[in-house]
């Protein structure tokens, strides 16, 4: 996924996601779910997704028949109740 330029970061927490949110006409409600990325902050201008793909699978489905490069989908973030104060020190929230 791009970001907004080539020099931006996501700038994720580690332990926390975002949220992917896809709707269309079809559908009577917005499909959301959450995602780690698997990039970090070295990586600039862009964030991958590792997603498993399930056949039956709501969010996947939509997004491999429906979505094409260059199209933007809405993500929601940083999500999540883990901080990271200093190696071994987290704090559940």
């Amino acid at each position: 996924f791009e970001l907004k330029s080539n020099t931006t970061i996501l700038g994720l927490p580690i332990g926390n996601h975002i949220m992917i949110k896809y709707e269309d006409k079809s559908l009577e409600y917005p499909i959301m779910r959450a995602y780690t990325p698997i990039t970090n902050d070295s990586d600039k201008g862009h964030f991958e997704l590792l997603i498993k793909i399930y056949s039956d699978g709501a969010l996947t489905q939509k997004l491999m028949n429906n979505i094409s490069i260059n199209e933007y989908v809405e993500c929601k973030g940083p999500l999540g109740a883990i901080n990271y104060h200093k190696p071994s020190s987290l704090q559940i929230t």
